[in-house]
């Protein structure tokens, strides 16, 4: 834009010039006299020089106003882009809703469970409710905001079984023989995530391709074998950064690693394609933004 208003400055300045120069002050129309007494070819120059800016100033109008277009499009662009982030946050919203429909049938099934298996007096059930909502609440925050590419790794071992609010509840709440009780409770819920986890990879490698009973028991295994290793409370506070570096050195080479032995090597080519696939869609759910979630000041 600064050298578009140079050239400005430089035609009106040159224009201003030359009309001096033909004028030369007259008044009244003697400026055609004053051009004939002229020398031609000085007055040739100058209407030459005159022609070419009045050139000048015409693109510099026509760049202007491409530049105005320009503008107004990325505008545009920009206007759209913004819009389909408010409706993907409010997809994020209306999906972690429905996630919290599903957590209070979920919470209601483990209050039953540890109502029963603690023997828990009403005081304790009244505790444990409120620990339950304050669960159920950040679980539908966590589905909402990992849809909409705002998660955090907290919101990650959330959703996939992290119980802190409950932990919290046990430990200022139960007495000894309720708490050893509470953590067989706990150790029977990570066998259950850990048969669901496996089985869910297992179904997913199956709409890629069709296996053998040999090829299913064994990738079930390694599925299993990393879904005990991969523990929500180990990366419930992990900080965020380098997302996608982690997941691809510790999800995805390994995975890819550990199934080379079990499938063939056009199977593999497939399994290695689509993980990545999914290994990006994960990352995509994580905050770009460094931003903590709310939950870990609670």
């Amino acid at each position: 834009m600064k050298a578009i208003l140079s050239l400005f400055l430089g035609l009106a300045g040159g224009a201003a010039a030359t009309w001096l120069l033909m004028s030369n002050g007259d008044e009244g129309g003697k400026s055609a006299d004053y051009a004939q007494s002229y020398p031609a070819a000085e007055y040739e120059k100058l209407q030459v020089k005159f022609e070419q800016q009045g050139e000048d100033l015409k693109r510099v109008t026509t760049e202007l106003a491409e530049l105005k277009q320009e503008r107004q499009a990325l505008v545009a662009e920009a206007t759209e882009i913004k819009q389909k982030a408010a409706e993907k946050e409010k997809e994020g919203d209306n999906f972690g809703k429905a996630m919290s429909e599903w957590g209070k049938l979920q919470s209601a099934s483990e209050l039953s469970q540890l109502e029963k298996k603690l023997g828990l007096n009403s005081a304790q059930v009244e505790a444990l409710k409120g620990a339950m909502a304050d669960l159920e609440k950040e679980r539908a925050q966590a589905y909402g905001k990992m849809f909409s590419g705002k998660g955090t790794y907290r919101d990650f071992a959330i959703a996939d079984g992290a119980m802190p609010h409950i932990d919290a509840f046990a430990a200022e709440h139960l007495n000894d023989e309720q708490k050893k009780g509470y953590e067989e409770f706990k150790e029977q819920k990570e066998k259950d995530r850990i048969e669901r986890n496996a089985n869910e990879e297992l179904m997913h490698l199956q709409t890629m391709m069709t296996l053998t009973d040999e090829q299913k028991d064994a990738a079930f295994g390694v599925f299993a074998d990393f879904a005990t290793n991969e523990r929500p409370d180990d990366y419930m506070n992990m900080e965020p950064g380098g997302e996608a570096e982690m997941m691809v050195e510790h999800f995805l080479e390994p995975r890819i690693e550990a199934m080379s032995k079990i499938l063939t090597p056009e199977q593999q080519t497939i399994y290695a394609e689509q993980t990545k696939v999914m290994m990006d869609m994960m990352t995509g759910m994580l905050s770009k933004e460094g931003e903590k979630d709310a939950g870990n000041e609670q």
